[in-house]
């Protein structure tokens, strides 16, 4: 694959913070301003969107989580640590994400 095939652009800002995925051969990324994260394929270099309000169990408001940090744990479950609201737990064998803390926006001093 040509090297110009393979120049991803991202819409808003920079990224934060990636991890390799040695199972998957794929980078996790959170961008800090958006209340997503994204897995880029380096078999493929297919790139996909997750919103977290999509994936989530629990009933919480569709608000922007600012993604600061990401961590593949040994379980395979991914960790996704905001700035002040919360921390969150991907499961990417079920596709289902799991607040381990939530501290609504209106309760932060």
């Amino acid at each position: 694959m040509p090297l110009e095939d393979r120049l991803l652009e991202f819409n808003t800002g920079s990224i934060q913070e990636l991890v390799y995925d040695e199972k998957e051969n794929a980078l996790w990324m959170v961008q800090g301003n958006s209340s997503g994260f994204r897995k880029l394929d380096l078999r493929n270099y297919e790139l996909k969107q997750f919103k977290v309000h999509e994936y989530i169990e629990e009933d919480i408001p569709d608000i922007n989580y600012p993604f600061e940090s990401i961590l593949i744990d040994l379980q395979d479950d991914i960790w996704l640590g905001t700035w002040g609201t919360g921390l969150f737990v991907f499961d990417k064998r079920k596709s289902i994400s799991t607040i381990i803390i939530f501290i609504p926006k209106h309760r932060i001093q």
